[in-house]
C-alpha cells in the first residue's frame, strides 16, 4: 500500500526568497489600509436596511408590458427616492424600491398639536406610535366622563390640531380609540388613539399605481432608526472584540513581538475587505458582518500556522541569534508552511468565487467580501506578518531578552533577601 501524500504546490526541497519582499509587503499593507480609510473619507459606503433604518418594499407588476427602469427611477425621484434605491430584482416584472427612514414629526409638530388641545382645554400627551411607521400616539389625559359624543367631539379636536400643519394627510378615516383607561388615584378617565398619515411608500404606491397599472406588494421590510444604529454598534463591536480575543490569544500563546505582525495581518484584511465597499459599491449588511469575521478567523489561523513554525525553528533566546539566521529562520518557516496555507486558503475561496459569481444578489456582497479578504490574508500570513515579525525581532529582540533577564535578576534577589 502506497502512502497518502499531501498535494503541495510548491516542492518542499526548494526554498523561495520570502525574505527579499518583506519591506515591500509591509508597504503594500500599509497602502491598502490607507486607500481603504481614505476612500471611506471620500466616498462613504451603501449601508443596507439594516444599518441604514428605513422600508424596502418589493413590487410585481401584472402588466405584461416591459418596464422601463430610468423612467420609473426619474418618477421616484420625484418623491424623495433616489435613483440608485430603485432597481429590478431577479424579474423583469419586478422592482425592489428602498427609502430611507424619513422622520415625518418634529418636536416643533408635536408642540403644535399638544398647544392646540390646551386651547379648548385638554391636557394631551403627543409621541410616536410604536408599530407604526407614520403615525402619532394621542393620549388625552383627566377626562371626567367618555360618552360617543364625547369620543366624537374629541375626535374632531384632534382633526382640528393636525389640520395647522399642512404636510399631515390622515390615511385612517375611523379613530376609533386603542384604549380607554380609567385612573383610579385622579378619577379621571384618558383616552388613546393612534392615528396614521400618508408618508412616502403611500405616495410611491399611488404613483406606480396611476403610471404602471396593478401590482402586488410581494415584500415589504421596515427597520426602525433606533433599531439600527443598535444593530450599527453591535456590528462594529463584535469586529473589535474578535480581534481583541485573536490579539489576546497570540500573547499568552507567543510572546510580544508578535503581536504587532498580528495587527498589521487584521487590520490590512479588514480594510483591504472593505474597499469592496467604497470601490466597488457593495451593499454594506449583516452577512457582509459575517464574512468579515471569517476572514479574521481564517487569516489568523494560518498566521498562527507560520508563527508557530517561526518558534519551532528559531532559538528561544534572541541573544542567541544574529539577524542573518533570523531571516534564515523565518523563510525556512514561511517555506515549509507555503503549500498548507495556499491549499486551506483555495478550499474555501472555490466555494466563495462560485458564491461571487453564480449566487444571488442577496450574497454579493458577503462572497465578494470573502474572497478579497481570503487572498490578502493568504498575503498577509505569507509575507507581511513575518516581515513584521522580524522587525520587531531585530529592532526590539535584544532589548526584550534584557528585560527578561533583568526581572528574573530582581525576582532571585527577592527570594535571596527572604
Amino acid at each position: 500500500m502506497t502512502d497518502l501524500k499531501m498535494f503541495r504546490f510548491f516542492d518542499s526541497k526548494k526554498s523561495i526568497n520570502f525574505v527579499s519582499s518583506f519591506y515591500i509587503s509591509l508597504h503594500i499593507a500599509l497602502f491598502i489600509i490607507s486607500i481603504a480609510l481614505i476612500g471611506y473619507d471620500l466616498f462613504g459606503i451603501n449601508m443596507g436596511l439594516e444599518f441604514q433604518g428605513g422600508t424596502e418594499l418589493q413590487i410585481k407588476f401584472l402588466s405584461k408590458e416591459k418596464l422601463n427602469l430610468e423612467e420609473i427611477q426619474e418618477s421616484l425621484k420625484k418623491v424623495g427616492v433616489e435613483r440608485k434605491n430603485v432597481q429590478f430584482t431577479t424579474e423583469d416584472s419586478s422592482i425592489l424600491v428602498r427609502v430611507e427612514h424619513q422622520e415625518i414629526f418634529s418636536e416643533k409638530d408635536i408642540a403644535i398639536i399638544e398647544k392646540e388641545f390646551k386651547k379648548v382645554g385638554l391636557l394631551s400627551s403627543v409621541r410616536k406610535a410604536e408599530g407604526v411607521i407614520n403615525g402619532l400616539h394621542i393620549r388625552i389625559l383627566e377626562l371626567k366622563e367618555v360618552t360617543k359624543n364625547f369620543i366624537n367631539l374629541y375626535e374632531s379636536y384632534i382633526i382640528n390640531a393636525l389640520s395647522k400643519i399642512e404636510r399631515f394627510k390622515i390615511k385612517n378615516s375611523q379613530h376609533i380609540p386603542n384604549q380607554i383607561v380609567y385612573n383610579d388615584v385622579l378619577g379621571r378617565y384618558e383616552i388613546e388613539f393612534d392615528i396614521e398619515f400618508y408618508g412616502t411608500i403611500d405616495k410611491i404606491l399611488e404613483m406606480m399605481h396611476d403610471k404602471l397599472g396593478d401590482f402586488s406588494i410581494q415584500k415589504i421590510e421596515y427597520v426602525d432608526s433606533q433599531i439600527s444604529q443598535s444593530l450599527k454598534r453591535e456590528s462594529i463591536l463584535a469586529i473589535i472584540y474578535a480581534i481583541i480575543m485573536v490579539l489576546f490569544y497570540i500573547l499568552i500563546r507567543f510572546d510580544v513581538l508578535y503581536i504587532p505582525g498580528a495587527i498589521v495581518c487584521l487590520f490590512q484584511d479588514v480594510c483591504g475587505s472593505f474597499l469592496v465597499f467604497v470601490l466597488g459599491r457593495y451593499e454594506f449588511d449583516l452577512p457582509s458582518i459575517a464574512a468579515m469575521l471569517t476572514v479574521i478567523g481564517v487569516s489568523i489561523n494560518n498566521t498562527i500556522i507560520v508563527y508557530d513554525r517561526i518558534r519551532a525553528e528559531a532559538p528561544a533566546s534572541y541573544d542567541l541569534i544574529s539577524r542573518d539566521a533570523l531571516l534564515k529562520y523565518v523563510n525556512k518557516a514561511v517555506n515549509d508552511t507555503l503549500s498548507r496555507t495556499i491549499n486551506t486558503t483555495l478550499t474555501v475561496l472555490f466555494s466563495s468565487l462560485s458564491l461571487w459569481l453564480l449566487a444571488g444578489p442577496v450574497l454579493k456582497s458577503f462572497s465578494a467580501i470573502l474572497s478579497i479578504g481570503l487572498l490578502l490574508g493568504a498575503f498577509s500570513s505569507i509575507l507581511a506578518a513575518p516581515a513584521m515579525y522580524v522587525l520587531m525581532a531585530d529592532n526590539l529582540g535584544q532589548k526584550l531578552h534584557l528585560l527578561e533577564l533583568e526581572l528574573k535578576y530582581r525576582n532571585y534577589k527577592k527570594e535571596e533577601t527572604r
